[in-house]
């Protein structure tokens, strides 16, 4: 199934849980007493849900049937999303899993074009015939200049040069 979406001409949407996952016993004592002793039970709990009003998932197998599924649901015919809650505010709150999951595709898959692309203007840059570079261009030297500074003149040494000229 796909987000709701019929798959083969059939739609299912009910929670599963294998029978063998029904404890036999919890504490010492059967499930149901165990469930109809929990709240009073100490510590007292954190949050402020009624466990009186819910009932343990093995109460919800339907009665006709031994599969695994459970009883759907109920839900409200119209539910929305509180846009009060800061949590709600944020971009993309509202997108179901499929849709989420179909935009991560989408960008990955532009990543992945972008980078095919790319990939292809440099080898075909490269492929490219270039002009041949003129011989004289290459040095055949390697030699670095660079400016006279104060601190050389030590190093220069002065001499005599006598030039006799011969007529």
């Amino acid at each position: 199934m796909i987000d709701g979406m019929k798959v083969a001409q059939q739609t299912i949407n009910k929670e599963i849980a294998p029978r063998s996952w029904i404890p036999t016993q919890i504490e010492g004592d059967a499930p149901q007493s165990f469930w109809q002793d929990l709240p009073a039970r100490a510590p007292s709990p954190l949050s402020d849900i009624d466990l009186a009003e819910h009932h343990p998932f093995w109460e919800e197998y339907p009665k006709d049937s031994t599969d695994s599924f459970l009883n759907s649901i109920q839900h409200p015919a119209k539910s929305a999303l509180d846009l009060n809650d800061e949590e709600n505010c944020k971009p993309g709150a509202g997108k179901s899993a499929t849709q989420y999951l179909r935009d991560v595709a989408e960008k990955k898959e532009a990543r992945n074009r972008r980078r095919f692309e790319k990939l292809n203007r440099v080898h075909q840059v490269q492929q490219q015939e270039q002009p041949p570079r003129h011989p004289g261009y290459r040095p055949t030297s390697n030699v670095y200049f660079r400016p006279v500074i104060a601190a050389d003149a030590k190093g220069i040494q002065v001499s005599c040069l006598v030039i006799h000229v011969l007529w």
